[in-house]
């Protein structure tokens, strides 16, 4: 037999005996579906980003606050709305439940009313909740500085908002600024004015007192009808609201009683009407 050369020979086990047009094709379809495939991929990806982020189901529409009365809703309302105007990353609004500060929100409630409960939640897909517990205010408790709503330990609540129904007392010498929280005024003090105005209630009528300040040891009460009565602190309630009484029913007094200027208690056995 005849020596071929290593040169000359082939391997044609492992030839292709594929059609090369052939081949081509299906590659160029292949390439098309891989086109396809990434471009429906990237519309899909799309539409779930745009239906998480962007699409108006999960926008903030139904808010519901529990627990809060009437006279601080205003308050609160205009810290949510306030915070629902935000963008986070300059790009997405907060009024997204997603993106929804709840933190935020939570302080700045306490920043301006003191709670025993505070709880906010994201009610899915565009609801939230804030349920409130409020401490129970007592008095409106003013100085020269500012004006809080306090409770009957003399802890500030909230700051003052419009008209209220609460007895008013003012410190005349206190110009020290006070912030939620403080304790503003002793229990004790608080206490003393609260049981002289009931005297003075069941004396005058319901809401007869309007304004308490107090002054060093002294407190002068304003009624609504009558003079300005003025009592040393130092004095026993019981002891006041009896020397009151004897000048309330003295006949003197009791036709000029709505015009007279002021009743002065603060001295001892005497009493000076003006």
């Amino acid at each position: 037999m005849s020596h071929v050369s290593e040169k000359f020979k082939k391997d044609y086990k492992n030839f292709d005996y594929a059609n090369p047009r052939l081949q081509k094709e299906q590659k160029q379809k292949s390439l098309v579906r891989k086109r396809i495939i990434l471009i429906g991929g990237t519309i899909v990806t799309f539409l779930i980003l745009y239906a998480l982020f962007f699409s108006p189901i999960f926008f903030i529409s139904d808010i519901k606050i529990d627990g809060l009365r009437e006279d601080n809703r205003e308050a609160v309302n205009n810290i949510i709305y306030n915070a629902l105007k935000e963008k986070k990353l300059g790009i997405f609004s907060k009024s997204h439940l997603l993106f929804l500060p709840v933190e935020q929100i939570k302080e700045n409630i306490r920043q301006i009313i003191l709670l025993d409960e505070l709880d906010v939640q994201k009610n899915w897909p565009h609801g939230l909740t804030i349920s409130v517990k409020e401490k129970n205010g007592a008095l409106i408790w003013q100085n020269n500085a500012g004006c809080f709503l306090i409770d009957l330990a003399g802890t500030a609540l909230r700051q003052c908002q419009g008209q209220n129904n609460y007895l008013t007392v003012k410190l005349i010498n206190d110009n020290e600024p006070r912030v939620i929280g403080d304790k503003v005024i002793e229990t004790n003090l608080i206490l003393s004015i609260v049981e002289l105005c009931e005297n003075l209630k069941n004396i005058f009528g319901q809401g007869s007192a309007k304004f308490v300040e107090k002054e060093n040891d002294y407190i002068y009460i304003f009624l609504e009808n009558g003079p300005q009565l003025r009592f040393a602190l130092a004095e026993s309630t019981s002891r006041a609201v009896s020397r009151l009484m004897a000048i309330y029913n003295n006949e003197k007094y009791q036709e000029s009683w709505s015009t007279l200027h002021s009743v002065d208690l603060r001295f001892g056995e005497k009493i000076y009407v003006k």
